[in-house]
């Protein structure tokens, strides 16, 4: 098939995934690829060579996975020569340590899993954080199992989904000990949320709760924020339950999502280890105000047990009513148990234990 064919069969396809697998050779797209004027969405894995000026006039939505060249001339020419784009994806990517998307006004919608800034950070500078300016965007998320990115400008966002690690903590920030990355992680995060204080929706994953947890005990001062629903993927465990207090005052709707037992966040022995670094004493901190909760290993065989999982669930629904003041749902997800409960039954036992709180709506969801 010759060149001039190809080129007239893309012009009329709409949505085209390239898939490549990986080898020492590099795949170079044909001139004509980028000059589509019907693609609306694209998805490319692996390869992705910018030769001559981008021209996807009708593309609406981009995703980019493991491509490990993309050069700050090639995001500038991929926003210039996309004027419709509204989603970009971006996972497990190496790119520009300043990722700059300001040049698409069109851009609402920003996915980041896993996006590392080149040239790979080594030496003293090995905690310099990627950036992000997006100043346009209404939607991100974000989940980076290296470290926390920078957010310099998302001044128009409206919803976040965010979370630090994807994967077993040893493997995280250049598998440097835990104990001497925490008080960087909590100074990362910190900044980080401090740029969500406009947004109303938010979604924080359990290793990033945890790392809040350390900066409440610490006593460092957090953000506020104008969020009207937030939601918690987590485990009903002591090292998550501090940062989550911290977030509760002035929420009007809480989802509660319990994570998969199979699903690891940092281990409980490096938060005791960091603590103890820091002169604070681990069984004080976690067992003085929150006792009622399991370590996260507890945690694990409490959600095998029926009568043990409904305390649990009991606890965790009280802590919150406690520390709430404008709440008016809050919805607790089973969605990870596998027994077969009589949820009407325990629903009934549940409300008979918790404190009066007539004006919150509670809800168990599968």
């Amino acid at each position: 098939m010759g060149e001039k064919e190809k080129a007239r069969r893309l012009s009329f396809v709409e949505k085209l995934s390239l898939n490549f697998v990986i080898s020492s050779s590099i795949y170079r797209f044909p001139d004509f690829f980028y000059r589509s004027s019907s693609l609306e969405k694209l998805r490319v894995s692996y390869i992705l060579i910018l030769e001559c000026t981008v021209s996807w006039k009708s593309l609406r939505k981009l995703t980019l996975s493991c491509c490990c060249n993309l050069k700050y001339e090639s995001v500038d020419n991929i926003l210039s020569g996309s004027p419709m784009l509204e989603t970009l994806g971006l996972h497990y990517c190496t790119g520009p340590v300043r990722l700059d998307l300001s040049k698409s006004r069109s851009l609402r919608r920003l996915k980041i899993r896993d996006y590392k800034g080149y040239p790979n950070i080594s030496g003293n500078d090995r905690q310099r954080l990627a950036e992000i300016v997006a100043p346009h965007i209404h939607y991100l998320k974000l989940r980076s199992c290296y470290k926390p990115l920078t957010l310099v400008d998302v001044s128009c966002l409206m919803e976040a989904h965010l979370d630090i690690f994807s994967g077993h903590s040893s493997s995280l920030a250049l598998n440097i000990p835990f104990e001497e990355k925490a008080d960087f992680l909590q100074t990362g995060v910190l900044k980080m949320l401090a740029k969500l204080q406009n947004a109303e929706r938010l979604s924080f994953g359990g290793s990033l709760l945890q790392i809040m947890s350390l900066a409440e005990l610490r006593g460092v001062s957090f953000p506020t924020f104008k969020v009207q629903t937030l939601t918690l993927r987590t485990r009903f465990a002591q090292s998550f339950i501090p940062g989550i207090t911290r977030l509760l005052p002035g929420l009007r709707k809480l989802i509660a999502v319990p994570t998969h037992i199979d699903d690891i966040d940092i281990e409980d022995s490096d938060l005791d280890s960091y603590l103890d670094s820091q002169g604070l004493n681990p069984d004080q901190c976690w067992r003085s105000k929150y006792d009622v909760f399991p370590t996260s290993d507890e945690s694990d065989m409490i959600v095998r047990n029926e009568e043990s999982l409904w305390e649990l669930v009991v606890s965790f629904v009280a802590m919150v009513l406690r520390n709430v003041m404008t709440l008016e749902m809050l919805v607790v997800g089973l969605n990870h148990i596998d027994r077969n409960f009589n949820d009407a039954e325990s629903f009934e036992d549940l409300l008979q234990m918790l404190p009066n709180k007539n004006n919150v709506s509670i809800v168990l969801k599968r």
